[in-house]
């Protein structure tokens, strides 16, 4: 009795064999490659002034976004609290006097793309005035944005009407 392995083999021989005599071999099923999806992390810095505006960057590089906007953002390897925020890079460039800090999305938004799993945060930063902020939070729907972070502007829009 042969194992199934050795059986599911010679079947694949038997089908090729039969396929190139027949000319179809085009016909035949062929196994596709899985696809390995990538999980990353994404926490969008969301800052609010007191004159009711925020920063949105033009994203640069390749990619499915490339030229739409997005809130400043810090990557991370896992999902990180309000600590690993406030001692970003992005975060002390964009935030060098207090601030306050807020969690918008307690649950990470899973946003599925076909080769990565973006578990996504958005994080409130409130200060009286930036020079960065420039956007109107009043004017921030004419701005060309993912998905993503389109279904928070209405959410977080929402909210505070």
């Amino acid at each position: 009795m042969q194992t199934s392995k050795s059986a599911l083999r010679n079947l694949s021989v038997f089908l090729k064999l039969f396929g190139t005599s027949k000319k179809s071999i085009h016909k035949l099923p062929v196994k596709e490659k899985k696809l390995k999806v990538k999980k990353r992390y994404f926490n969008y810095l969301v800052t609010v002034t007191d004159d009711g505006k925020t920063i949105l960057k033009e994203r640069k590089g390749k990619g499915i976004w490339q030229g739409l906007y997005q809130f400043p953002l810090v990557e991370s390897k896992k999902t990180v609290g309000e600590k690993y925020i406030c001692q970003s890079e992005e975060f002390s460039k964009l935030f060098p006097t207090t601030s306050s800090i807020t969690l918008f999305n307690e649950k990470e938004i899973i946003h599925k793309l076909s080769h990565q799993h973006l578990y996504t945060r958005f994080w409130i930063i409130e200060t009286p005035e930036m020079r960065h902020s420039t956007i109107s939070w009043n004017s921030i729907e004419v701005f060309p944005v993912p998905k993503l972070i389109s279904n928070f502007i209405k959410s977080f829009s929402s909210g505070r009407d």
